[in-house]
């Protein structure tokens, strides 16, 4: 189950280093954004090989003359990184607690995600159960772990024991 809930984490590769071309064209300033390879395929030499002489090359075909000022070399801005698609876990939609309908005598004991506790059906939710956790299932005395918050749980992360109530 730990499996399916954890992110797969991929290579994204060296950051990318950004250099900023600058030049007055016709009384109006250029500036041209060049960017090194980036990507999981880029090795760190060819990053590192991205120089100024790469930087004039672009600015000469884009704009039909060199820069006057180069600034650089820099790293881009996280925020401005492209993104790599990773699996993303599979969320279920919250629900304020003030909001949730549940189900009247719908209370059983389950198993979930390690702990002992009590389950609650939810009204127009037949996926999910409000769970309220009581109790860690193999604890250590050694370790005083916090109990984990009253939410909402996918009705499959549950394993419902036999001596609770079959309503």
């Amino acid at each position: 189950m730990s499996e399916d809930i954890q992110e797969e984490k991929k290579f994204k590769g060296p950051r990318p280093i950004v250099f900023i071309a600058l030049k007055i064209i016709n009384d109006e300033l250029v500036v041209e954004r060049c960017v090194s390879p980036s990507g999981a395929d880029v090795t760190r030499e060819q990053v590192f090989a991205f120089s100024e002489s790469n930087v004039k090359e672009i600015f000469q075909e884009k704009h039909n003359s060199s820069p006057e000022l180069i600034i650089g070399p820099f790293y881009d801005v996280k925020a401005l990184q492209p993104e790599i698609q990773t699996k993303k876990t599979s969320k279920i939609p919250e629900v304020p607690m003030a909001e949730l309908q549940l189900v009247d005598n719908s209370c059983r004991i389950v198993e979930c995600e390690g702990w002992q506790g009590l389950s609650y059906k939810i009204k127009n939710r037949e996926d999910v159960l409000l769970f309220i956790p009581n109790f860690e299932i193999n604890s250590s005395l050694l370790k005083n772990k916090k109990t984990p918050k009253i939410r909402t749980v996918p009705i499959t992360a549950c394993h419902f024991l036999a001596n609770s109530n079959n309503n």
